[in-house]
């Protein structure tokens, strides 16, 4: 970096540019639209070039400023306080020069063809406004970030596909709420339509709304009863995490180990600035406007706590009654990706639900892919589509970052001077969630189905003594939740991955009503509990035996099954959320084949 304009008495940071065709304030949420998962390269800071100089300096006290930024709108030219004597190519009549830098208001000038350009930039003094009317996704929002001005400006519509936006939309939130199904029946002495929270604490509001409805909360911050909310109102209100309240977020306040303080849970942790509706923060990152554009910009200002893992940590780090429920931001914290960002595995929750990019392909240093730097765009062209809803190869649509999370080794042995037994080893792996796999709410776990079937599809005899068959809570069949995607699997071989809880007092488990009281089904004297869940990189190996058949080949199906939530609490509740399969393994061998075998994992 290098000091200039001294002649004036000041300093000044002079800034060239470099990369850019991506928005000032692209809406940020944390924490994968519907896209092929990219494989960037990595994008190298350019040789500074060319005639044009951009000083900037604080609008108050002259002085050079800290991680300042220019962008050339509707050019591939930005450039940051990386080199010295920086000098900017062009900057031609019609475009706008883009500076921003942390805590400062963003400046948009529009080119003029000269050979120098000075800023002064104004410094955030605002103070926040506690009684703020939040801005609404749809009404406010979507009138600029719903594909008007391309096909990469579709925030909104991005967002309205994630359980972020349909918190008061979808009915699954409200029938654990509130204690009813789908149809608004509620549980009562002789109809049980599951758990919920009003029934257990009718005279409570709880703390749902921190995380799940946090435009509700009023400025005394009490918390809100969200019985009322229900049909959903129109507005902000409506938008469960609507995009505005991420987009006042200017940091998190977090405790002396950098983890959420628990007695603030949601939004009760966030540092607002909430100074207008036209006020905004942004990664600085996208920047395409009409070449002669020339309405007044939304003002705006650079936030780096919107790619940082810490950002979604206030929601999605929780404990009731001290027993830890949510806990993916630990779960990071714990894992190779979370471990030091010095490290150049450190991934962060935006690098993997916000681009849709193999953890493992991740190539680029941190500085240059975190929001507010120079270089990396594709990293800044933040996806609002967290879990990448969207079709899968039936048309279905699903979060299709599950599928392919996890992956499958089958191995057959077969010995028949030993036993007449076919020996099925299973090793699963968690290979692209940097977490446990599921994660968060304990309702979601993984099934693995073990079938082994003869040359007419009838199931073969499992063997052994301490054989793995799925428990009854994995259901049993049932046509109306066929019906729906979700089958039943109880009695079948295989092994579920769940953080199993148990409500104290009554012993319930699998339980949902974790606003209850509730602990570990188990825990052993080396201090495992029933939380086997897959962490990441840590493969599970079971196994399974089968009596060989007289004759014929043999038919080895493994499937490792994503299911939303229990087979019983799905089936009170009426909810419609199918079953995916993550993994499958299948294979037709012979016995003599299957003395040695590799099933092939097969794409789901």
């Amino acid at each position: 970096m290098s000091q200039s304009g001294t002649a004036s008495g000041r300093f000044w940071w002079v800034i060239n540019a470099a990369i850019v065709l991506i928005f000032p304030f692209v809406l940020n949420s944390c924490a994968s639209t519907v896209r092929a998962s990219p494989e960037p390269t990595p994008t190298l800071i350019p040789p500074d070039n060319g005639d044009i100089l951009v000083l900037v300096a604080d609008q108050q006290t002259g002085s050079s400023l800290n991680g300042v930024v220019v962008r050339i709108t509707n050019s591939p030219l930005s450039d940051g306080v990386d080199h010295r004597e920086l000098q900017l190519s062009s900057c031609d009549e019609g475009q706008f020069l883009v500076v921003s830098a942390p805590g400062y208001e963003t400046s948009f000038t529009r080119c003029n063809g000269s050979n120098l350009y000075r800023f002064f930039l104004n410094k955030l003094s605002g103070v926040d406004n506690t009684n703020y009317m939040w801005s609404s996704a749809y009404g406010d929002c979507g009138t600029c970030h719903a594909r008007q001005l391309s096909e990469g400006y579709n925030e909104v519509d991005e967002w309205g596909k994630t359980a972020h936006a349909k918190v008061l939309v979808d009915p699954y939130f409200e029938t654990m709420y509130r204690g009813t199904n789908i149809y608004g029946q509620i549980t009562n002495p002789t109809e049980n339509y599951g758990p919920g929270f009003k029934l257990d604490h009718p005279d409570q509001a709880g703390n749902c709304a921190y995380c799940h409805a946090p435009s509700t909360i009023l400025a005394s911050r009490v918390p809100t009863d969200l019985s009322s909310y229900y049909p959903r109102p129109a507005g902000a209100n409506g938008e469960g995490i609507t995009c505005d309240v991420c987009h006042k977020i200017s940091g998190v306040v977090l405790d002396d180990n950098n983890y959420p303080l628990i007695d603030q849970p949601g939004m009760l942790s966030f540092k607002f600035m909430r100074l207008s509706n036209s006020f905004v923060f942004g990664p600085f990152s996208n920047i395409l406007l009409p070449v002669n554009d020339s309405k007044k910009h939304v003002s705006s200002s650079c936030a780096p706590i919107l790619s940082t893992s810490e950002f979604c940590a206030a929601c999605h780090y929780g404990k009731f009654n001290d027993v830890l429920i949510y806990n993916s931001y630990g779960e990071w914290r714990e894992s190779q990706y979370g471990k030091s960002d010095k490290d150049s595995t450190y991934k962060t929750c935006q690098d993997c639900h916000m681009s849709h990019m193999d953890v493992k392909n991740v190539s680029t240093s941190l500085s240059t892919r975190s929001a507010c730097s120079e270089t990396t765009d594709q990293y800044q062209n933040f996806d609002h589509n967290l879990m990448d809803v969207g079709p899968d190869a039936s048309g279905k649509e699903i979060p299709r970052m599950i599928q392919n999370a996890a992956s499958l080794k089958v191995k057959l042995k077969y010995e028949p001077d030993k036993d007449s037994s076919l020996r099925v080893r299973v090793e699963v792996e968690n290979i692209k969630a940097g977490h446990k796999f599921p994660t968060d709410s304990p309702l979601r776990h993984l099934i693995l189905v073990v079938t082994a079937t003869d040359q007419f599809e009838s199931r073969l005899v499992q063997v052994k003594a301490d054989k793995l068959k799925l428990p009854d809570w994995a259901g049993v069949s049932n046509p109306s939740m066929s019906q729906n995607g979700v089958e039943g699997y109880a009695g079948f071989p295989g092994t579920i991955y769940a953080d199993l809880l148990m409500q104290e007092g009554t012993n319930l488990s699998p339980t949902a009503a974790y606003w209850n009281k509730t602990k570990y089904v188990f825990v052993t004297k080396d201090g495992k509990n029933s939380d086997t869940r897959l962490l990441p990189g840590d493969p599970q190996v079971s196994n399974y035996s089968f009596v060989i058949p007289d004759l014929g080949d043999i038919h080895i199906t493994v499937k490792l099954i994503y299911r939303f939530a229990f087979f019983d609490l799905m089936d009170q509740k009426d909810w419609a959320l199918p079953d995916i399969v993550v993994a499958t393994a299948d294979c037709h061998v012979s016995p003599e084949q299957a003395k040695s075998f590799d099933c092939p994992e097969v794409q789901p």
